[in-house]
């Protein structure tokens, strides 16, 4: 659907901070940090712990930093998020996202649902889920930003709650299983009864 945009009405205007690196103002708000945008990136991904089963939601995209930092050095699965579609086609068009982009852990989605379906199937036993972001971006995003958080939270509320049953019940099935071997032996193996109640009603239990 990028291929679709063919024109930017947003207020988005590339500009430079102190460092002179580059920077993006959207509708007035500067999205990287003024003094260092590599810097800033780096102490984020920083925050985080960073194993292979790590799941690293990054919220915005903006010229790519904090992108590429999670891109190049996770270990883990990394979810950008970014919901606005223009700014992310614009940031393709500015940066060489290529090499982040060709990555085997790395997606890249602008709906919030694709990121909890994303959660939901790569969450591993014992995996940390970590939700990232731009200072800008909580401000931009102010009014719905709670409710994102909100969201994710619980999705992976949800996948710690089937992980605990899962391994409840193989636990249990794994104990009944083992407990009946003895009986088993001696039943008449299933492939016996093949095709002896075809056509009639049966009451599974």
């Amino acid at each position: 659907y990028l291929n679709a945009i063919t024109e930017i009405k947003e207020d988005i205007q590339l500009t430079y901070n102190s460092n002179k690196e580059p920077n993006l103002a959207y509708n007035g708000n500067t999205i990287h940090a003024e003094e260092g945008a590599e810097a800033e990136a780096k102490r984020i991904f920083n925050q985080t712990t960073n194993s292979p089963i790590a799941i690293h939601v990054v919220f915005g995209l903006g010229l790519g930093y904090l992108f590429q930092e999670f891109a190049l050095k996770s270990k883990g699965i990394v979810i950008l998020y970014e919901p606005d579609v223009e700014l992310m086609r614009l940031t393709l068009e500015l940066v060489d996202l290529s090499k982040e982009l060709s990555r085997n852990n790395v997606r890249v989605v602008s709906n919030l649902n694709d990121v909890k379906q994303l959660i939901l199937s790569n969450y591993r036993y014992k995996c940390e889920t970590t939700f990232s972001s731009l200072p800008s971006y909580r401000k931009i995003y102010e009014k719905n930003f709670n409710k994102i958080v909100e969201a994710l939270q619980t999705t992976v509320g949800i996948c710690l709650s089937q992980y605990k049953t899962t391994k409840e019940f193989v636990a249990m099935a794994a104990d009944e299983t083992l407990g009946n071997i003895p009986d088993l032996i001696n039943e008449i193996p299933l492939m016996e009864f093949k095709n002896e109640f075809e056509g009639t009603t049966a009451l599974v239990v």
